[in-house]
Formats: structure tokens, sequence, C-alpha cells
């Protein structure tokens, strides 16, 4: 789950694995389901659904995600 929240100076912004009651909306998605809520001041709550890119294409940015990490740090660039 991820937040963007106004702070002084710019945003704030975490992503992180956070357990959900069972009424959030985002707590319904499946699958590979892209999901994002809005907290409006004029409509309140919108949540926005589409599809995701996949078990294998996720887990494919995973492990280049984190090889680029490792190349990038002191200890994996020799």
């Amino acid at each position: 789950m991820g937040a963007v929240e106004p702070a002084v100076g710019g945003w704030n912004a975490v992503v992180e694995p956070r357990c959900l009651p069972a009424s959030d909306p985002l707590a319904a998605a499946t699958g590979p389901t892209n999901m994002v809520v809005f907290d409006t001041e004029a409509l309140g709550e919108v949540t926005i659904v589409g599809p995701g890119a996949g078990r294998e294409a996720t887990g494919h940015a995973l492990v280049a995600d984190l090889l680029a990490i490792h190349r990038s740090s002191p200890e994996g660039a020799g």
C-alpha cells in the first residue's frame, strides 16, 4: 500500500505492505489488479481500478530492480 501526503516544502510518500480491513476498497483487489484511492474534499473517496502487469512481469521487474540496487551498492560494484 502507498500513501502520499503534503508536507512542508513538498510531499511525503510511503509504499509498504499493510494489513487492511475487509471493508477497505483496496482489500477487494484480486489477481493482477492495480487500484488507487483518492481522498477528495468534493467527492470523498474515489477509487480507480485497472488491470495490472501480472505475476511474470512483476516478478521480472522485482528481480531487475534488486540486481540494479546490488550493482549500484559499494559491495556489488566490484
